[in-house]
């Protein structure tokens, strides 16, 4: 559907252009105007990074890197295109590459983006999140992904559609350019999902998983505390899938890998990633204690507890 001009006598269409045709570049038009106004096409969000490719082995680049309100990293993916290109594929492997970021990470990347010190880059972060302290487990719990473009080809959108129905987080942002005299407008519409339909998509999306869950697994179980199965700040873990890599127990919850606190599924991630594998899995399928995944130590322990047993690894949790 056009756009369209109104005066006293008419009401007249406005002329669609193309950015091509109007000498807008991708990069270095578009791409610089939206990082500086990206609640245009991507409301709420914050940039973290530009042309963002920091990993090893690979030499693509996310347009835009973004955070949003919930802690979450954004994908946006940028076309100046009338079909969207291979946006959903680049997409989908940006989403992947990013997944186990950590926030230090994040910190990082945006002092890098501001030219600026890591403290001010964090103090950027934290004022945004309105956080006074960095709260590990909260952070990057999801990858959301946002393609923009002139237009979207059906093979994009149907790809969007199906992403979107299995739980992934996509948007679609059409940036429809016109032409008034020497004045080029632009278009801004979410075309997928459509605003108008994107709380009850996701509360229903929700309500399904739930479902879900409650058939094949029963009641959902706490997250896992080292103190469920006894084990104390400064024990020692080591990686399944390579035996040289391993962390130390920080506190209940968290650890320190490589130099730096996170959670056990976020390093355990990281150690799959470097070895080809999904780095989307649970961390206590693949960290060790004595040759035992703590997952086996967790059901070890709730087995022990329903018979009146003691579990293996009893000793108590000592708080720092």
């Amino acid at each position: 559907m056009p756009i369209f001009e109104i005066t006293h006598e008419a009401i007249t269409a406005v002329p669609v252009t193309t950015f091509e045709g109007e000498g807008i570049a991708e990069r270095g038009d578009l791409q610089r105007i939206l990082r500086s106004n990206i609640g245009a096409i991507a409301p709420g969000c914050f940039v973290l990074a530009e042309e963002f490719g920091n990993w090893a082995d690979a030499k693509r680049r996310i347009d835009l890197l973004c955070i949003d309100s919930d802690a979450n990293l954004v994908v946006v993916e940028l076309k100046r295109t009338e079909d969207g290109g291979h946006a959903d594929l680049q997409a989908i492997r940006y989403a992947a590459m990013i997944s186990v970021m950590t926030f230090d990470d994040a910190v990082n990347a945006h002092a890098s983006y501001l030219k600026k010190s890591v403290d001010e880059a964090k103090q950027a972060i934290f004022d945004f999140l309105k956080w006074e302290t960095p709260q590990i487990e909260e952070f990057a719990q999801d990858v959301r992904i946002v393609m923009v473009s002139a237009e979207f080809s059906k093979e994009l959108t149907s790809t969007a559609l199906w992403l979107g129905d299995k739980g992934i987080a996509v948007s679609c942002v059409r940036l429809k350019p016109y032409k008034i005299a020497d004045r080029v407008l632009v278009d801004i519409q979410q075309i997928i999902p459509l605003p108008e339909a994107a709380d009850y998509q996701n509360q229903l999306r929700k309500k399904e998983e739930e479902e879900r869950q409650s058939r094949s697994a029963g009641a959902k179980k706490p997250n896992f505390r080292f103190s469920m199965v006894g084990i104390q700040p400064g024990t020692i873990l080591v990686h399944s899938t390579d035996p040289k890599e391993t962390c130390i127990v920080n506190d209940d919850r968290t650890v320190k890998f490589r130099g730096k606190d996170m959670s056990l599924s976020r390093s355990a991630g990281i150690v799959l990633s470097e070895h080809n594998l999904s780095p989307s899995v649970a961390g206590t399928d693949y960290w060790m204690l004595d040759r035992t995944c703590l997952s086996d130590l967790r059901l070890q322990a709730e087995k022990a507890s329903a018979s009146g047993q003691s579990p293996d690894h009893t000793t108590a949790f000592l708080p720092e």
